[in-house]
């Protein structure tokens, strides 16, 4: 029979984990071990199948446990960011360049989700 700390893992798959501490004894062997695929799959279906109760546990959860998905938070935001200003930036040059190649300002309002003012913008600078 495994003990409790062995059946984490398992106990963790339960659907309605009412447990606050095996939730945050679930997080903090994740934070051990957060490299690895397999524990990074586990707790993937453990929140999947529990949403509602790691909700209610965030609200709860110490300053600690917290911390842990700090820095994946921060990491996931800033590859977001700079994906983002990448398209933003490829976005702008092309919309210059349809413009600069005629395409009705219309198109290039829509095609770019610009507003009036920023497509006439973009025609003035085109036009250097």
């Amino acid at each position: 029979m495994l003990t409790k700390e062995e059946n984490l893992w398992l106990r963790g798959l339960d659907e309605g984990i009412n447990d606050r501490r095996l939730i945050e004894n679930l997080s903090w062997e994740y934070e051990k071990n957060q490299k690895n695929q397999l524990y990074q799959s586990a707790m993937n279906l453990i929140i999947r199948s529990n949403k509602n109760e790691f909700k209610e546990a965030k609200n709860n959860m110490c300053e600690a446990i917290r911390e842990l998905f700090k820095t994946e938070i921060e990491e996931a935001v800033g590859e977001a960011v700079t994906r983002a200003t990448g398209k933003a930036r490829c976005d702008m040059l092309n919309a210059l360049e349809d413009i600069h190649n005629n395409v009705p300002l219309i198109k290039v309002q829509e095609k770019y989700i610009l507003t009036k003012e920023e497509v006439s913008r973009l025609e003035k600078l085109a036009m250097y």
